[in-house]
C-alpha cells in the first residue's frame, strides 16, 4: 500500500511511510540505525516489490519518475541508503551518482546500483571501476537487505 503523495514532487513520486521498526531485521541489522531509503526506478511494479523485500523495517522514499526527481529529493535529505536501477528512461544511475558526487559527497558510501545486466560496455566499465555495490538481478531478499546493512554500516562508521 503506498502512502499519499508527496505534495513537493507530484506525480508518481510518493513518500511511503510504514511507520515499522527496524525489530523485523534481528539485532546485527538494528545496529545500522536505517530508517530512510530512497529507491530510484522507473517500473512501478519493481518498487513495490524492494517495498516487499524490506518489509516494515524503514521509512522509504520511492521516486518512480526518474533521474531528476531522483536528484530534487536527495538535494534536501539525508538518505541511509540510494538504491537506483542503472538503466532508466530518462538516463542511466551513473547521472544520479555524478550529481551526488559534485553536490552532496557524503551520500556517495550509501549507494547501491541495481541492474538486469551491464549490456553498455561504457556503463559497464564505469560501475565497475566505481566500487559501487551493485546487485545483479534477480536477487534475493537476503542479499538486498544485506547490502542496505553494508551501505548502512559504513555510514555509520564514516
Amino acid at each position: 500500500m503506498q502512502g499519499p503523495p508527496n505534495k513537493a514532487w507530484p506525480g508518481p513520486c510518493a513518500r511511503l511511510l510504514d511507520g515499522g521498526t527496524l525489530s523485523e531485521m534481528g539485532a546485527s541489522e538494528m545496529a545500522t540505525g536505517c530508517q530512510r531509503i530512497l529507491l530510484v526506478d522507473d517500473e512501478e511494479n519493481l518498487l513495490s516489490v524492494y517495498r516487499r523485500m524490506l518489509g516494515k523495517t524503514c521509512e522509504l522514499v520511492n521516486c518512480s519518475a526518474g533521474i531528476e526527481a531522483a536528484a530534487r529529493l536527495a538535494k534536501d535529505n539525508n538518505f541511509d541508503a540510494i538504491v537506483c536501477e542503472v538503466s532508466l528512461k530518462d538516463g542511466d544511475g551513473l547521472f544520479l551518482y555524478e550529481w551526488l558526487r559534485q553536490r552532496r559527497p557524503h551520500l556517495l558510501p550509501r549507494f547501491i546500483f541495481l541492474t538486469a545486466g551491464l549490456f553498455d560496455v561504457r556503463i559497464r566499465r564505469l560501475v565497475r571501476s566505481s566500487g559501487i555495490p551493485c546487485l545483479e538481478k534477480p536477487f534475493t531478499k537476503a542479499q538486498f537487505r544485506q547490502q542496505i546493512v553494508e551501505v548502512s554500516r559504513a555510514r555509520l562508521s564514516a
